[in-house]
């Protein structure tokens, strides 16, 4: 194959990671692109075809997880994520066994269940350890 091809599938495969998550598929496309310049040295098309796939996995094992590890480090939790560890207030008395409490977390109010089963009192401050669907499960807070 020529090198014109290399780096028209190099660009469109940089063009589709525009569309999917990743960068899995922008790592395959420099493998074209690198591909390119190699193709100027070998013209046997099941060579260049091995040099690709070498080329592809090599980029995507050294490359792809120092990525991830970028964009975890930078992740900003949100929504449920952001809830859990805060400290909120009950509304009204948390009773595992009657299955009624509620929690106010900035102005909403969230079913809420102890972790530890125990009965807490209306007025108390409680953190929320974990979410399951709208309902927050929590335990109270020590006094300061």
């Amino acid at each position: 194959m020529s090198w014109y091809f290399w780096i028209i599938l190099g660009v469109v495969l940089l063009i589709l990671e525009i569309f999917t998550a990743g960068f899995f598929v922008a790592l395959i496309g420099v493998a074209a692109l690198l591909m390119a310049v190699v193709s100027l040295f070998i013209s046997t098309l099941w060579l260049q075809l091995l040099i690709f796939t070498l080329l592809s996995v090599g980029i995507v094992w050294i490359f792809l997880p120092m990525i991830r590890r970028s964009l975890e480090h930078n992740a900003v939790p949100t929504n449920q994520e952001a809830m859990i560890g805060k400290i909120v207030l009950v509304t009204e008395e948390i009773n595992n066994t009657l299955g009624k409490g509620y929690v106010k977390y900035y102005g909403d109010f969230f079913p809420a269940r102890s972790v530890d089963g125990k009965v807490i009192p209306a007025g108390k401050e409680v953190i929320i350890r974990r979410i399951e669907g709208i309902r927050v499960f929590v335990e109270e807070a020590e006094s300061k």
